[in-house]
């Protein structure tokens, strides 16, 4: 364990003088703030709309699910860069060769990935949060509470089930990476299957119906159905399958997902470990 912590502390030394996850924060942060003061702005302005996008605590709710789809395609991009940078820098092996087992120095990846995606994630919210209590002072009556009530248990729920929502992706980018030893191509098939998917349920579900019982066991319609529920159904609109009653529920969507991620860790575990480690490859 000692490795494993060693090696996260050292992945993000290296990681945090890089511009690329600043980057992709500030962007999710511009995106996110984006919904709050646009719907600011249609309330204020335009005179229609409601406070919800811009009103604690229902902003934090949909400026996660507004921003879903960027944050994947972000952490896929990260994801890939952080594993595939070791390949391209030919920094693996001299790495390895220093004492930490292949295991560990994956597992180190891993454990420094989901702590990016969880530090960001409260970030988003915590700036989410700053601009709804901005925006709604400026909007507010005297004696209204400047948030509302009833609703932060599916902030909550909306924020856990994100960050869950986050881990296939991130698997599914490391094992590509591992698999093609190329940060490029990697998060090229990652993105690829992401849309693919998305692309393949969504034109095949509406023209033959029963392939919404195939798709129940693919990957994006699960992460879907488990956004979509319990109290935090309004996270994400949802792939087709899911709109039209076929997808899966949250229960067997959560097993499905944490099959994927144990399935794919297990076979990119398998083949860095028997895999030879090369000198330096472009990224």
């Amino acid at each position: 364990m000692s490795h494993v912590l060693n090696l996260t502390r050292w992945e993000w030394y290296k990681l945090r003088h890089r511009w690329m996850p600043w980057i992709m924060l500030g962007i999710v942060l511009a995106f996110t703030q984006l919904m709050v003061w646009g719907g600011f702005a249609l309330y204020t302005l335009a005179g229609a709309g409601s406070r919800e996008p811009f009103a604690l605590p229902g902003s934090i709710t949909l400026g996660l699910g507004f921003a879903r789809h960027l944050t994947v395609f972000l952490v896929i991009i990260l994801a890939s860069s952080a594993i595939g940078a070791d390949y391209a820098w030919g920094t693996l092996r001299p790495v390895l060769s220093k004492g930490p087992g292949r295991r560990e120095w994956l597992a180190s990846q891993g454990l420094m990935l989901a702590l990016l995606a969880g530090a960001a994630m409260l970030l988003v919210v915590l700036g989410i949060a700053i601009s709804s209590l901005i925006a709604s002072a400026f909007v507010l009556d005297d004696g209204e509470a400047l948030t509302g009530s009833g609703q932060w248990g599916a902030a909550g729920a909306a924020l856990g089930k994100q960050l869950f929502a986050l881990a296939p992706w991130i698997v599914l980018a490391v094992f590509f990476t591992v698999l093609t030893t190329s940060a490029r191509l990697g998060g090229a098939f990652a993105v690829g299957y992401y849309l693919g998917e998305q692309l393949l349920v969504s034109i095949v579900s509406l023209v033959y119906r029963d392939f919404q019982k195939v798709s129940q066991f693919l990957l994006g319609p699960n992460v879907d159905a488990w956004l979509l529920s319990g109290e935090a159904s309004t996270v994400t609109l949802g792939s087709i399958p899911v709109l039209l009653g076929g997808g899966p529920d949250g229960v067997r969507a959560f097993l499905t997902i944490t099959a994927y991620i144990l399935v794919l860790m297990g076979a990119t575990l398998w083949m860095f470990q028997r895999r030879d480690i090369t000198g330096p490859k472009g990224g």
